[in-house]
């Protein structure tokens, strides 16, 4: 349980793994494209993780299931 403790507390609950396909924009861009694509209501957090994989965390639930494919 201490795992699921840490992911609520942390905010990851709300968080999805993004991988990209070879040749991907910059990150800088990603941060514009990304929340106009889906529509994103609130707030977006964008990071890089490893080459090709983003984090994405949306403050609103309803986004969150926006993200998801």
């Amino acid at each position: 349980m201490e795992l699921d403790e840490y992911v609520i507390e942390e905010g990851l609950h709300q968080a999805v793994i993004m991988k990209l396909s070879y040749g991907a924009p910059s990150l800088h861009e990603l941060r514009k494209l990304i929340p106009k694509q889906l529509v994103i209501k609130g707030r977006c957090l964008i990071g890089s993780l490893v080459a090709r994989h983003l984090l994405i965390h949306c403050d609103l639930y309803e986004n969150f299931y926006s993200v998801l494919p």
